[in-house]
């Protein structure tokens, strides 16, 4: 089905390639077309047969369940053409979220309530040991003053005769602490269970202080960055696991083929000198051709607006990581080395070629040559067309030097065989997946894809963190301060997987192996992706995996040591009947058997699991995990329940499931969509072409004039008259992050133009400092609630946790008879690996969302 003709009069202009482009940042009111019925520039009529331009869009859900506090909108600018500029800055408006655990409360705390609170309200868990690390027949003890060490031997005095066991002592960690190992009579090992049971008797003897398992820990190198918890796509690609291997890539440069950088104070020491390549000075922008200063003039987008696309692609590759502010980098210490390519006309290959001879090191005429020659080179850019010999070139020239290349695989929804430059040789081409690891749907795809890693669907919001499903790096906010911004396409996959190959490289280096080259680097990540990514249309290998792909440049088949179940996330939104997917890995070197069950929060709600509830999941493997809601008898609206996934070893970890059946709030409201064009005079000219309505599941189809175009929609949510405020619904075509234009002929149509409306999100650089250690209340922005060591919070008692700063929730503790509600920092993985700060545990609240406590 398709809706009612969109008739638009717009004006033929020329062909523009390499369109690099990002949000628009301005506000626009509806204005009815001009009365001329094809306008040209000079104001002649066109006398060329209309074409026609179709498609269809989808718009993100605006979330029920809080999205923080509200964030800045875009900027006021000046609009060019026919467009009235809107008044920016109407309030988000912001849902608080429905968990009984963080209840709507009204009474109102006493000022100076500030004492130890009462237990959080926690769900009852099944009392059940935690074996999955203890190591099999070793325990540690403590004697108390005076009291001689217990007899090597047997430990019948112990009375424990169901166990025959013998100790015998190994060296003691220190003078106050024996190291003990019990083995049967015949030399064989007790097993975990029986090792702590005797640990237990021992606990309890008269004689000693103590005694307990000797366990086996793992690094946690997990960064304390204020927005972390909002970094899905690091656990998506296994980062946590893989940071336990390597953080460090500090001899390794990896060269940024981009729009250039911004000075931001979360990429601080890791960019290096780089350098401007773009020889057209218009496009430059900064008033000369070529030259030493790799700046991002900005001005790239359609309106004269800035995309600060290099500046994103950088902070997710190396994101000055663990200083307490911002985002976390693939690679924690690592040389970036900005070259600039693309400019406000996009970019040449003359000029490619160009960055690519400079990044290695090779003299460019007019520049000084480059005394840090690159390791990783990092392409998220490209257009249609054949393989450039010019590039190929290039590229065999650098691969022949050591260089590896990733390069993004494009987000038209289409095959990559004439997508430069994924379709060059020696490259790794990388595609663009979602939360759920399939494809995201801008993706493009073919035999030319080398594997996939996150990009991210801004359309949903998988998690419930009332954020579209973007990539979160680095950027400059509408203020011109440092901010972090949602993106989503492959140039915001292809930096994951340049990150990662900075860590593999290193990681060679550091255990004294051969450089890692190009062929094998492919190799590694194609062996050792998720196949669960795959898909009909060619996605390569599968979906990266940051934890594999670096034991195998160590030279490590698979992990060892007891299993170790990880989640790709800990929350998870549903929609109706939809089956959803998440990824569930075992990192361990042995077999680890997982059982799903769900526990409903609102009666009557209930989950299938597809493809069964029990699985065993193989040492270094991964799979993943499809539910359904049933929802036979359900009224509309918002539910929730908590996912325990029971390993055979280790602990539950718990998911907090939301669930939306029937509409979710926004949606069937009308979408204008725009055609925007480029005058006689290099300035952007808008006209409406009408409004797309739900009644026709938002497909489109309308007249133009033959040109070049760039394709915008928008939502006037709050009904009055202008579009692109606070929170307001908007998108390019094919992704806001990388607009391009479309060729519009005389008597064709152009279909499948299919592209996605979410809200403007934008994070400021400081974060809150929920959960910070503090000892009085000066020391917070909020209060300092005594939890052991102080800790920082603000009261949410009577708001709920629309009170609470991003990357915090609104908790109820129990004082004195009275509910209080106080925002805690939210964490992942509860009961495993976390991301909480140092001396913290994340814990699982009723929902399953994890929050940080002291230790």
């Amino acid at each position: 089905m398709t809706g009612p003709p969109l008739l638009v009069s717009l004006a033929s202009v020329r062909i523009h390639s390499f369109a690099r482009v990002s949000l628009l940042l301005l506000g626009l009111s509806a204005c009815p077309p001009t009365d001329d019925p094809n306008p040209t520039p000079d104001g002649g009529e066109q006398d060329e047969d209309p074409g026609a331009v179709s498609g269809q869009l989808t718009l993100a859900p605006l979330s029920e369940f809080g999205a923080g506090t509200p964030v800045p909108g875009p900027a006021d600018v000046t609009a060019s053409g026919k467009l009235q500029v809107g008044t920016p800055g109407a309030t988000l408006a912001q849902g608080i979220a429905t968990d009984p655990a963080l209840a709507r409360l009204s009474k109102s705390p006493p000022r100076d309530l500030f004492s130890r609170f009462g237990e959080i309200q926690t769900p009852p868990q099944p009392a059940r040991p935690q074996l999955g690390n203890i190591i099999p027949g070793e325990v540690l003890v403590q004697r108390r003053p005076r009291t001689p060490g217990l007899k090597v031997g047997a430990v019948q005095a112990l009375r424990m005769p169901e166990l025959d066991v013998r100790l015998e002592a190994l060296p003691p960690p220190s003078s106050r602490v024996e190291h003990l190992r019990a083995r049967r009579p015949d030399g064989a090992p007790l097993n975990a269970e029986e090792t702590l049971a005797l640990a237990t008797r021992l606990n309890d003897h008269p004689d000693y202080l103590s005694a307990e398992p000797n366990r086996r820990v793992y690094a946690q190198a997990l960064p304390d960055d204020r927005h972390i918890a909002l970094q899905w796509h690091l656990p998506s690609m296994s980062l946590p696991e893989a940071w336990d291997l390597q953080t460090d890539a500090s001899d390794i440069v990896v060269a940024v083929l981009d729009t250039g950088i911004i000075n931001h104070a979360d990429l601080g020491s890791n960019v290096i000198p780089g350098a401007d390549l773009i020889s057209d000075p218009t496009s430059a922008g900064d008033g000369n051709g070529r030259d030493q200063d790799p700046t991002d003039e900005g001005g790239d987008n359609p309106n004269g607006g800035s995309s600060w696309h290099g500046t994103h692609v950088a902070g997710t590759i190396g994101a000055d990581t663990n200083n307490g502010r911002g985002i976390a980098g693939v690679a924690w210490s690592v040389n970036i080395l900005p070259v600039r390519v693309l400019g406000r006309d996009g970019g040449t290959t003359a000029d490619i070629v160009a960055g690519i001879e400079w990044a290695m090191g090779r003299p460019v005429s007019g520049l000084t040559t480059n005394p840090r020659p690159a390791d990783v080179l990092n392409l998220s850019l490209g257009g249609d067309g054949a393989p450039s010999a010019a590039v190929q070139s290039a590229i065999d020239s650098a691969v022949a030097q050591g260089a590896i290349f990733a390069v993004a695989a494009g987000n038209e929804n289409e095959d990559t065989a004439r997508k430069f430059p994924c379709n060059q040789q020696r490259v790794i081409c990388v595609g663009a997946s979602k939360p759920n690891t399939r494809r995201a749907s801008y993706s493009n795809f073919g035999a030319e894809v080398t594997l996939m890693a996150p990009g991210g669907e801004v359309a949903e919001d998988t998690n419930g963190d009332g954020y579209g499903d973007g990539v979160l790096s680095t950027a400059r906010g509408s203020d011109g301060a440092d901010a972090y911004l949602f993106y989503n396409g492959t140039s915001m996959a292809t930096p994951h997987v340049a990150g990662l190959l900075a860590l593999m490289k290193q990681a060679r280096r550091d255990a004294s192996l051969s450089e890692l080259t190009h062929a094998e680097a492919s190799a590694m990540l194609a062996q050792t992706a998720i196949p669960g990514a795959q898909c009909n249309e060619g996605c390569g290998a599968g979906l990266v995996n940051a934890h594999g792909a670096i034991l195998a440049a160590l030279g490590q088949a698979q992990p060892s040591g007891p299993g170790r179940l990880s989640v790709a996330t800990t929350r998870l939104t549903l929609r109706d009947q939809t089956p959803s997917e998440f990824l569930v890995s075992n990192y361990g070197g042995e077999p680890v058997g997982v059982t799903a069950a769900f526990s409903p929060l609102s009666g009557g709600l209930e989950l299938d699991f597809p493809d069964g509830a029990s699985f065993t999941l193989q040492p270094g493997t991964s799979r993943t995990v499809s539910v359904r809601v049933r929802t036979a008898g359900l009224p509309d609206g918002a539910y929730e329940g908590t996912l325990a996934l029971t390993p055979s070893v280790g602990t539950p970890i718990f998911i907090s499931v939301r669930i939306r059946i029937g509409p979710a709030p926004g949606e069937g409201r009308d979408a204008l969509i725009i055609f925007m064009y480029l005058d006689e005079n290099e300035e952007w000219q808008a006209e409406t072409g009408g409004l797309v309505t739900n009644a026709y599941e938002y497909r489109y189809r309308g007249e133009v004039p033959p040109g070049e175009y760039v394709v915008v929609a928008a939502v006037d949510e709050d009904g009055d008259g202008e579009y692109l405020e606070d929170g307001e619904r908007y998108g390019f075509y094919p992704t806001n992050e990388s607009p391009e234009f479309i060729t519009v002929r005389s008597g064709d149509e152009v279909t499948g133009i299919d592209f996605t409306l979410s809200p403007y999100r934008e994070l400021s650089g400081e974060g809150s400092d929920i959960g910070e250690v503090c000892d009085n209340h000066g020391e917070c922005n909020g209060v300092c609630l005594d939890l052991g060591p102080g800790y920082c919070s603000v009261d949410c008692t009577s708001a709920g946790s629309a009170a609470c700063p991003v990357g915090s929730t609104c908790y109820a503790f129990s004082s004195g008879g009275e509910e209080v509600g106080y925002c805690l920092a939210d964490c992942a993985s509860p009961g495993g690996q976390s991301t909480c700060r140092a001396g913290q545990t994340c814990e699982a609240s009723q929902s399953g969302k994890g929050y940080c406590m002291p230790d």
